[in-house]
């Protein structure tokens, strides 16, 4: 959206567009439509409080802050002494602050969102199709505007198993080790990490073969 310089894009200064856009509309829904607030019976301060974390919660799937959250778990680790599962309850516990509890819970939705590589091998191959062919699509809409294309959404140098072999060992496998500091039963989400690294890799190694047989 940026890119093509929407009207969304404007209206949010560049900024988290559509998590941003997201937020708004359902603020609008749960608390501007009486048929859909559910919160009706909250108090002014829990309603505040509630739509304070909903916004943050929703904010907090933007890829752009992805490194901002692992800085903030290295920390949180470090300063507490956090290793598999000891000392955890300092940032866990319900006497945690709002803030601190605001945190974690934008760290975990994060992971939810850049959670594919955590699952077990079939399904995360069929979701990292599906997620590249949405990639290659926005790539074709932009060529066909005349805009450059964006990172990973160009069809004709895309490489499957390359691109999720980098996004995994980049962006999610270093998140999940410093959660399973925190979570150790998450071990399972990591294992499967690693596992989709190596199958991967040997789909990278059969697609360099076709391609050199075919040459």
């Amino acid at each position: 959206m940026v890119n093509a310089k929407t009207d969304l894009a404007a209206l949010y200064n560049d900024q988290a567009v559509l998590e941003n856009f997201h937020a708004s509309e359902a603020s609008k829904l749960l608390w501007n439509d009486k048929d859909c607030d559910m919160f009706i019976r909250l108090t002014t301060s829990e309603r505040n409080a509630l739509r304070k974390k909903i916004i943050g919660a929703i904010l907090a799937t933007d890829n752009a802050r992805h490194f901002e959250h692992l800085g903030w778990l290295e920390r949180m680790i470090t300063t507490n002494e956090i290793s598999k599962g000891k000392n955890a309850d300092k940032i866990i516990s319900k006497a945690a602050d709002f803030d601190l509890k605001q945190q974690l819970l934008a760290v975990c939705i994060h992971l939810a969102d850049v959670s594919n590589p955590t699952r077990a091998f079939k399904t995360a191959q069929e979701w990292g199709r599906r997620v590249t062919e949405e990639f290659y699509l926005q790539g074709d809409r932009e060529k066909a505007k005349g805009l450059s294309v964006s990172m990973s959404c160009d069809r004709l140098t895309g490489n499957l198993p390359k691109s999720q072999i980098g996004f995994a060992n980049v962006m999610v496998k270093p998140y999940v080790e410093k959660l399973v500091e925190i979570f150790p039963k998450l071990q399972v989400m990591l294992d499967n990490i690693n596992c989709g690294i190596q199958e991967w890799g040997k789909l990278a190694k059969e697609l360099e073969l076709q391609k050199a047989s075919s040459n």
